[in-house]
């Protein structure tokens, strides 16, 4: 994928006889029939062949200074995909409806996104979702705040919900007892989002999102 967005920001249609790209990456380009090889002459297809973006899919745009880091696209393709996910969270603009409604209803985890839902959409597991969590903080991207909130006891008595007391029995999770004796739960963190990778999400595709909250 880099290689080919690098192809697309500085070559032509026809790639120079003499390039220093890595000919096993662009024998891959023509398997995939991103790339046209005809004799010894490579060229491109167009962006409508092969991304039929408009009205179909979500795609963002950025910067072709982002290509030259390979670390620093990862980081931002994460930041790309994680933005995705949080779209549902985002009021949508009024038309029909007077109020910002969003896909998701409100919730205490609001304001974030879990790893669960991470791992489900990109099929990596925590250790992968938290070092790139880490990789978007480092570049300047973006940032995840911790958040704690106490648990709501039950009735007049403020007895602690049988489930969150089962939970802390199985023993460290996300309920916690703090030195006050209080219960508290940690909830998602809080996305703090620094770069803008103008996103474009048609809004047919949002319920897709919306899925990996279920």
């Amino acid at each position: 994928m880099r290689l080919f967005l690098i192809l697309k920001a500085k070559e032509g249609r026809f790639l120079p006889q003499q390039h220093n790209y890595c000919q096993k990456k662009l024998n891959r380009l023509c398997r995939i029939g991103w790339l046209i090889k005809h004799g010894d002459q490579y060229y491109q297809k167009k962006w409508v062949d092969v991304f039929p973006v408009d009205g179909k899919h979500t795609h963002a745009k950025i910067d072709s200074e982002v290509l030259e880091d390979p670390t620093y696209f990862k980081a931002l393709l994460f930041l790309i995909g994680y933005a995705f996910l949080m779209s549902p969270q985002v009021p949508r603009k009024p038309k029909s409806r007077t109020d910002d409604a969003t896909q998701v209803k409100n919730s205490r985890h609001n304001g974030g996104i879990s790893h669960s839902i991470c791992m489900k959409f990109f099929g990596f597991k925590k250790s992968w979702c938290s070092k790139m969590r880490k990789l978007c903080t480092k570049y300047g991207l973006a940032g995840w705040e911790d958040r704690i909130i106490p648990v709501q006891l039950q009735g007049s008595h403020k007895i602690v919900p049988l489930k969150v007391v089962d939970e802390l029995m199985e023993g460290p999770g996300r309920y916690k007892i703090t030195k006050n004796n209080q219960v508290v739960e940690q909830i998602t963190s809080r996305f703090i989002q620094v770069v803008d990778p103008r996103l474009h999400i048609p809004y047919k595709y949002r319920p897709i999102v919306k899925e990996h909250y279920s």
